[in-house]
């Protein structure tokens, strides 16, 4: 990473109102108004994410990480899902290693302290952040 960024975690209800006005300033920077939706998926409903991984550079929001973790049931035994939704990395940084950085950061706190199951992301754009980030791309 070109200079020192700080990766903080926190339940999407945690966070202060500055957060959230940081987070809409950088999707506003990844996805612009005038942005074509993407077709493959308009129309789908997201839901929001439970918890984020946030990098800041000084006060700075440059990267972040949404996921959902759910309960859910396998084999009779009750668990906790977890789901990668959204990463977003500031146009002006990227290729530095954020992404990467802030998405191990989750996956390792995810799997380790929340002691979630499973672990999906979907539609990954790309492979080769996951395997970075220490995850592994099945097809």
């Amino acid at each position: 990473m070109a200079s020192a960024v700080r990766i903080v975690i926190l339940d999407d209800p945690l966070l202060s109102a500055a957060d959230r006005l940081s987070l809409a300033e950088l999707s506003h920077a990844v996805h612009p108004p005038d942005t074509p939706p993407n077709p493959v998926t308009a129309g789908l409903e997201w839901a929001d994410a439970t918890i984020r991984a946030m990098a800041w550079q000084e006060e700075r929001m440059v990267c972040h990480v949404g996921a959902l973790i759910r309960a859910a049931v396998t084999e009779g035994r009750a668990v906790e899902v977890g789901g990668v939704g959204e990463v977003m990395t500031a146009p002006d940084v990227r290729r530095r290693g954020y992404a990467t950085a802030t998405l191990g950061t989750m996956s390792r706190h995810l799997i380790d302290l929340r002691q979630v199951s499973f672990l999906m992301l979907l539609r990954a754009r790309s492979p080769r952040l996951l395997r970075k980030a220490g995850l592994a791309v099945v097809r």
